[in-house]
């Protein structure tokens, strides 16, 4: 059983909703929010939704890592209050998240990697008890350095790891117990694009696609690739995507209904829209910005979520902005912009949307605090906002759905 850790002395912290481009935490009135204690010894009830965040847990390069371990959370569907109950070690920097479809496993990539006594980075597999508590069940090499990207094979077998730094993903089969085997096969890639950020190939994601192929994301040389998983490798296939020239490309968000594939683009700040072609590839059907008219500064675009609905799409935006765009998808899966969001914090890195569609939550890495929106069913606009404070470098948000 994994030592664990209780988070005491977090707020919640209420506040009017008002749309901004810049990361201005203040209410539109101006006054100070409503400040409510976080309850110690809370207890989930059936109204509450469970939550793990991933986090980092040292200094590094990019970010001053001050958590223990994953945290484990509950949103309150009702009011959206969210109470961060324990923390649970599990290894260097539990960055990025997935959980099993049986609700009964979490796998993490520890992203770290690079120093003559760690060269690689690390991949945890733990156990979700029935209180929800974590207890890790092994560790094995990325088999790259910085895994910064985590997902699941579609029947769960097999977990898929993107390597940033070394431009690499690797698989695992996993055991009966959910215990992660050694890596099955190690894919690298090579070449660079055109800016002072893209010298070399950089994994950022892997996902296993509802028809079976396997796709990752370079934001190194501007490229999605597919691959067939077959017999538990991975297998490049000659079938890729060249996004344009400068954008790289950091996350893939499919539309849940039309073929359509929706991919953040890091570096220029836009999304970037695929959808299948006659000759079985992908082609660009539509390029737009994730800023406001007259922004032309790097947002750092982190995560892209759409919803259950497929009604509305958003991306967070870092850097100069901290805020959340706000895009509807029209009936062909057409993107148009709605508004923009205040974060309420600093460097929102993930963003996830509740399973019943009805909140979006942010995790600001910088600030250590999460906020929940309300999402509004008609427009898309997110609302009501409530902040919990006081929760350490939060990086990744996953549901136990």
């Amino acid at each position: 059983m994994l030592k664990y850790l209780t988070l005491l002395g977090l707020t919640i912290t209420m506040v009017s909703c008002n749309p901004s481009s810049k990361g201005d935490n203040q209410n539109e009135t101006g006054s100070l929010p409503e400040i409510q204690e976080s309850i110690e010894n809370f207890i989930p009830s059936e109204e509450d939704i469970t939550m793990y965040i991933g986090t980092y847990t040292r200094k590094e390069g990019h970010v001053e890592g001050k958590a223990k371990g994953i945290h484990l959370a509950y949103l309150n569907a009702h009011t959206g209050v969210i109470n961060v109950k324990e923390t649970f070690e599990a290894g260097d920097n539990p960055s990025f998240l997935v959980v099993h479809p049986t609700g009964k496993l979490l796998y993490a990539v520890n992203e770290t990697g690079g120093f003559t006594d760690e060269f690689y980075g690390s991949v945890s597999a733990l156990a979700i008890n029935e209180d929800h508590s974590l207890s890790l069940l092994n560790t094995k090499s990325s088999e790259g350095i910085a895994p910064c990207h985590i997902s699941l094979s579609n029947q769960g077998t097999h977990v898929f790891v993107a390597n940033y730094v070394t431009g690499s993903i690797t698989s695992f089969p996993t055991t009966l117990e959910g215990r992660l085997g050694s890596a099955q096969n190690v894919i690298r890639y090579k070449g660079k694009g055109q800016t002072e950020r893209q010298t070399t190939a950089h994994a950022h994601y892997i996902a296993h696609l509802k028809n079976g192929e396997v796709i990752s994301a370079d934001l190194g040389t501007d490229s999605l690739r597919f691959h067939q998983f077959t017999s538990g490798q991975l297998i490049t296939s000659k079938k890729a995507i060249k996004a344009p020239a400068g954008s790289g490309p950091r996350h893939v968000v499919p539309h849940p209904v039309l073929p359509i594939l929706y991919v953040v683009n890091e570096l220029n700040s836009t999304i970037t829209s695929f959808k299948p072609n006659a000759n079985d590839n992908y082609q660009e059907f539509q390029t737009i910005s994730t800023l406001q008219e007259g922004e032309d500064d790097e947002g750092n675009c982190a995560a892209i979520k759409i919803t259950p609905n497929g009604k509305n799409l958003y991306v967070s935006n870092r850097g100069n902005y901290n805020n959340i765009a706000i895009f509807d998808v029209d009936e062909q899966g057409q993107l148009s912009i709605v508004s923009h969001q205040s974060s309420l914090g600093n460097i929102p890195r993930d963003i996830e949307i509740s399973p019943d569609g009805k909140y979006l939550v942010a995790a600001n890495q910088d600030s250590d605090n999460l906020v929940a929106f309300s999402i509004n069913q008609t427009n898309g606009l997110l609302q009501n906002p409530k902040v919990t404070n006081g929760v350490p470098t939060p990086v990744c948000i996953k549901f136990l759905r």
